[in-house]
């Protein structure tokens, strides 16, 4: 431990902190106590350094002092010299403020001088304008008086050169003089321009008032002055334009577009007046013609001719839009026994258009390129009619059912196996494909079955780009079978191959029934396409008479012009209709069949298909190809709406069996009650489904839907149970009896007396569940293997069929699920696996 420091070397570190402000350089030092014992001596040393320091100040002062007695006397000196300088400031301020005051009294002086210089220049100027007021108010009297006696060029004159006055003058806009004078001015004018309108109007005179507008024209020969004065103001534009206006509004567009459809106006002359009369009903085109060219030829005869030659350029086009719009494009006929008489409207049209460009009228250009297109009208009005007759057809249709019937003819070999009796045509597309051969299986499978196509434009669409739906539903047949039902055979008969073959296969020829309800809308949809097939054939037929319109007019130079107007080169056209129509049907069935039945989507499935049959009838018939691509459109929508429908059953199928939650512990509560609920109600909505369906689609058709839910129930059945790893004996027992539940829907598949001739004789008929269920099969061997012993179980896998349905790894699972653990259940594993060659 190091020794402490020595009191002396405290005694000095502290003097000097205090004498200096020095701290210690020792650390041993600072961090040392201070020992009291020296303070006595500490304070003595500090009382001596003070002395010291004193004694130091007062020699310093001696020293210093005679410089200081000189600092004070130059001080004393200074602020005397201050005192001197802030006297001569003072004096300076004084002078100079008096002569501040000197200097605006001289300003004041000179602005009385110059206001009295102003007063004067401005008495002078005012003087002047003031008689330049007195001449400017003089020419405003003068302009009033012209203005009374009638002299509208005078009167004007003067109002121009009082505003040219006004603009001149030197006073203000803002004072009164002024104001007054330019008011005057401005009411001088306005009383001018009035009075011109007034004599316009007592010269051409327009009355609107009455029930019977009438329009008089009085040519007194102050015409010109007043189209001189209107022009002098630059109002004639204005004033020309209401004019105009007024007689669009109030004398030809009564006529023209009349406001009541009911009712209508024509133009009658009497001697100088032009009347609108009033008829009771809307006047036929014709009469409307005559009408407006009489009209138009009063217009030209007793206006004045300035008024003429403007009216000539735009008054006769502003009747061409409302004259097609309301007259002309409606009287488009959409029936070709009217075409006789639109011929006579087409030849009054020429007529009338030759008529008011003889007189010189412009801007029927329209009119003209509206007989041009009159083939194109007509298609036009075709098609709205069509469509409309189709929105009338699905509005107005009743739903009433009716049950039709297909039947087929096919020839089969006299050794081709019948299943039951009766053939199921489970490629049901196959009759209708040119590119397919027809075959009847004997069991049918997802390969065989058509999918539904999609992401395609039906080729027979032109006008309408149709996408059909796809549905992601795994490996399950969601397409509607086609019809097929064994009800009589006939006598075989031989058939020889060809090539001069002289092998003789025996075969016999079925007829293949079946009926289904269709509404009564697929015929009001029929029967509007084969009115447009025969209108196109009637066409074909007579070729350019009737239906090219002939029309014969007189031209200018008295000539004769033949117009043709050929509607036989609309045929193809024509032709297309039938597509627009079933577009339209497809765009809006679907919103009627939804609202108008309970089962509306199969509802549109079987009138799709008898529709699809009658165009494909229609299209052999007729020999149009066209319709066969329509017949495949409406086919694959109707197919669409099936399989919508069917998906949807699917999915609360599906839902309804979740509540199974995979029959984990199903063997207790309240897992139990769940999955007996679960399975009531899936079996329940299968029989619903049934029982809805049964009086729409065809046997076959419901039961192969029947199936098509039946398989999607047993394969989630069947998942769900292979996807239990361990399975006690009490939930095997359930398992069995939920699986033996569902199968009790083999009733369904029972056939029927009324359908099947065969099953009447037979007391035990044979249920065709395993046809139209894939895995039906297979849920029968999980039954038995529910049910079933290990060796049971080994015995259907080596010498039944249980290998044809289940994979040998997926027995094995099941086995491992079903059985414990022991030497037995090995070996029968082993066994399985060397029976199916598995290592």
């Amino acid at each position: 431990m190091a020794s402490a420091p020595s009191n002396e070397a405290a005694c000095q570190a502290l003097l000097d902190f205090v004498t200096d402000g020095r701290f210690p350089d020792s650390e041993r030092l600072v961090s040392a106590d201070f020992p009291l014992e020296i303070i006595p001596t500490e304070l003595q040393e500090i009382a001596k350094a003070k002395k010291a320091v004193e004694n130091e100040i007062s020699t310093l002062s001696r020293e210093t002092a005679t410089s200081i007695d000189d600092w004070i006397t130059q001080a004393k000196q200074l602020h005397l010299d201050i005192e001197h300088s802030r006297l001569a400031a003072r004096e300076i301020v004084a002078l100079h403020e008096k002569g501040r005051e000197l200097r605006d009294r001289v300003a004041d002086a000179q602005s009385a001088v110059d206001g009295l210089h102003g007063e004067i220049a401005f008495n002078g100027a005012l003087l002047q304008t003031l008689e330049a007021a007195r001449v400017i108010d003089e020419k405003a009297g003068e302009a009033r008086l012209a203005l009374d006696s009638g002299h509208w060029i005078r009167a004007i004159e003067l109002v121009q050169e009082v505003q040219g006055s006004l603009s001149g003058t030197k006073l203000p806009e803002n004072t009164n003089v002024v104001k007054l004078l330019s008011t005057k001015a401005t009411e001088l004018r306005t009383g001018i321009a009035n009075a011109l309108r007034a004599e316009w109007d007592s010269l051409i005179r327009i009355d609107a008032t009455s029930s019977e507008p009438t329009v008089t024209s009085n040519d007194s020969g102050r015409f010109a002055d007043m189209l001189a004065g209107l022009s002098r103001l630059q109002i004639s534009d204005s004033v020309f334009q209401s004019f105009e206006q007024d007689l669009i509004n109030h004398i030809i567009k009564p006529v023209i577009s009349p406001p009541a459809v009911s009712q209508g106006r024509i133009f009658s002359i009497d001697k100088d007046c032009l009347r609108l009369k009033q008829l009771s009903s809307k006047p036929p085109i014709t009469d409307l013609l005559n009408s407006v060219l009489s009209a138009f030829s009063y217009f030209k005869e007793y206006f004045p001719d300035v008024v003429v030659d403007r009216l000539l350029v735009t008054l006769a086009g502003t009747i061409a839009s409302p004259l097609i719009a309301k007259w002309l494009t409606p009287s488009v006929p959409s029936d070709l026994s009217l075409l006789d008489g639109f011929q006579e409207t087409i030849g009054q049209l020429r007529q009338f258009i030759s008529g008011l460009e003889s007189q010189g009228w412009c801007g029927l250009e329209e009119l003209n390129v509206w007989i041009e297109q009159v083939p194109r009208l007509w298609l036009t009005q075709r098609r709205c009619k069509a469509l409309n007759d189709v929105r009338l057809a699905i509005s107005r249709s009743s739903g009433h059912i009716r049950k039709v019937e297909r039947i087929e003819k096919e020839c089969i070999s006299e050794g081709s196996a019948i299943p039951g009796e009766h053939i199921i045509e489970d490629d049901w597309n196959a009759e209708w494909s040119d590119n397919e051969e027809e075959s009847t299986p004997e069991k049918p499978s997802n390969k065989d079955i058509p999918q539904l196509e999609s992401g395609k434009t039906d080729a027979g669409d032109e006008d309408v780009e149709e996408t059909d739906e796809s549905w992601d539903w795994g490996d399950e047949n969601d397409n509607p079978p086609a019809v097929g039902q064994l009800q009589e055979i006939a006598k075989s008969r031989p058939q020889t191959s060809g090539h001069g073959s002289a092998r003789e296969e025996s075969r016999r020829e079925v007829i293949l029934k079946d009926s289904y309800a269709i509404t009564d809308l697929p015929d009001c949809i029929l029967a509007i396409i084969s009115a447009q097939i025969s209108d196109a054939e009637n066409l074909a037929k007579f070729g350019f008479a009737p239906y090219q319109l002939v029309i014969i007019i007189e031209n200018h130079a008295n000539a004769f012009q033949r117009a043709h107007l050929n509607l036989a080169s609309s045929r193809p056209a024509l032709l297309a209709l039938p597509t627009l129509v079933v577009a339209m049907f497809k765009a809006t069935a679907p919103l009627f069949y939804s609202h108008k039945f309970t089962v509306g989507q199969i509802r549109l499935y079987n009138d799709c298909m008898y529709f699809a049959e009658q165009l494909r009838s229609l299209s052999e018939t007729r020999s149009l190809p066209k319709l066969s691509s329509d017949a495949e459109s409406i086919e694959k929508f109707g197919k669409a709406a099936y399989g919508k429908e069917l998906q949807s059953q699917r999915t609360v199928l599906t839902d309804l069996l979740d509540g199974c939650q995979g029959f984990s512990n199903c063997s207790q509560e309240p897992f139990l009650g769940e999955c007996k609920n679960a399975m009531a109600a899936a079996v329940d909505r299968v029989t619903d489904v049934y029982k809805e369906w049964h009086p729409i689609l065809s046997r076959s058709a419901l039961l192969q839907s029947i199936g098509a839910l039946m398989s999607a129930a047993i394969n989630k059945l069947i998942l769900d149970i292979e996807d239990l790893s361990d399975i006690s004996d009490a939930e095997s027992r359930c398992l069995a009896e939920f699986c033996s539940s569902l199968s009790k829907l083999e009733e369904l598949f029972l056939p029927e007396p009324s359908t099947d001739a065969n099953a009447a004789n037979q007391p035990e008929a044979m249920p065709m569940t395993a046809m139209y269920v894939p895995n039906w099969l297979k849920f029968q061997y999980l039954i038995n293997i529910l049910e079933g012993s290990l060796a049971d179980i080994k015995y259907l896998w080596t010498e039944g069929e249980l290998k044809l349905e289940f994979d040998a790894e997926e027995l094995v699972d099941l086995i491992k699920a079903l059985f414990a653990d022991s030497d037995h259940r090995k070996r029968a594993i082993a066994e399985i696996r060397r029976a199916s060659n598995v290592p």
